[in-house]
Order: C-alpha cells, then structure tokens, then sequence
C-alpha cells in the first residue's frame, strides 16, 4: 500500500483508487488520505450513506471514525454527529471518541446531548483523558455548559482545567484555541488578560471572522451575566 499511496499524487487519484474497490476502501492503510482528499474536494457529504454501511455492514469503523473528524473539521456538524452515534451504536466508542462527538453537538446547541457525551469524558481516568491532544477542548466546552446553567464555581474549575491544557498543547496555536483562550481567561475573572489575549490573537489572524465574532460575543456576555 505505500507504493500504491506514493503513486496517487493527487485528490482525485486517492479518491478513484478507494472507490475502485471494495478491497481498496476496506483497507485502513488508505481510510485517513480518502477523507482528507473528499474534505479538500468538499465531497465529504454525498459519501455519508456510503461511508456509514460500510461500517455497519463490513466493519469499517476506522473509516467511519477518520469520517467523524473529517466532517467535525470541515463545519458539517450533522453528518458528523450521525457519524458519532453510529460508532457509539456499534459499540467502537472510547474516552477520546466522548470528546469528540462533544463537539458537533455543542455546535448544534444540544446541550443536553454535549453534557453527556463530556460528563463521561470527565468521569475517564486522567492518563486516558491526558493523552488526547485537544483535551482542552472538552474542558472548555464543558465549562461552557456548567456557565449556561450558571454552576459558576463548577465552570471556574473547568475554564482552569481548559487554560492549563491549553498552555500545554502543542495543537493551542491557532485562532480557535486563542479565542479559547482568551475567554477562558475572562470567565476566570481575568478579564485585562483575557481581553489582551483577545487583541494579541485578532493581530496574528486579522482575517479571521470568527474570532472576531467570539471577541465581541464575549464582551455582550460579559455585560449580561
């Protein structure tokens, strides 16, 4: 498979040798470049029905996986929640999956759905939950929920929890992790840091739309709470 790889160069030629076959796209080898190739081809979509019986019908729960996260990057936050609770439904969840499907359901404002999938994450043993890379992405979202149900101490603990994680995170250099940042910060009464940080990162990704958005929803929040 590594020749084969090397020798599909482009997009349109990793997306060709999966779909030639059964044989090739049940290979794990090819899972990750075949989602990152739809991702960039903005054809993650239209392959969800294909994708999810392929893993209910012949097991390939790695591929639905590289999907889930697929999707969650690229903003579809449906097909990437269907994609999580084919994996919970087939039994192939684990502590990192918890963390994962927190995300597109935040996203969806099911909170609900957010406090349970993160409320078990938070119950998984620490070394489980150290090792993932973006954990402080839990953290933050968690303490997100705590605040909307204004368990004030509880989502201090957790803001805490998501600004140490964050400071040691090698994945905490782009512009949603410095808006995590900076908010962080603010709920944890740290407000010239945080809006510092706020104005630091609007420097580094002046184009960034969201970040702008999350600096000035922050301030209206802020105000109101």
């Amino acid at each position: 498979w590594a020749k084969v790889l090397a020798d599909a160069t482009t997009d349109e030629a990793i997306i060709n040798l999966a779909e030639g076959s059964s044989e090739n796209i049940a290979s794990p080898a090819i899972a990750a470049r075949y989602t990152e190739a739809l991702a960039r081809q903005g054809k993650l979509a239209e392959q969800y029905n294909n994708i999810d019986n392929l893993a209910r019908n012949q097991g390939r729960t790695d591929l639905l996986r590289h999907y889930a996260r697929a999707t969650r990057d690229a903003g579809l936050y449906r097909e990437s929640s269907a994609a999580y609770d084919t994996l919970f439904e087939l039994g192939k969840a684990d502590t990192q999956i918890l963390r994962e499907a927190g995300v597109p359901a935040y996203n969806q404002a099911d909170y609900s759905q957010t406090y349970h999938y993160l409320n078990h994450y938070m119950q998984a043993p620490a070394t489980e939950r150290a090792a993932d890379p973006r954990e402080y992405e839990a953290y933050y979202i968690y303490a997100e929920i705590l605040r909307r149900d204004h368990e004030t101490k509880l989502m201090k603990d957790y803001y805490q929890l998501a600004l140490d994680a964050l400071n040691d995170s090698p994945r905490a250099d782009d512009a949603e992790a410095l808006s995590r940042q900076a908010q962080s910060l603010i709920w944890l009464d740290r407000q010239d840091e945080g809006l510092g940080a706020f104005r630091h990162a609007m420097q580094r990704f002046p184009q960034d739309d969201i970040l702008r958005a999350d600096y000035a929803n922050t301030l209206i929040e802020v105000r109101h709470y």
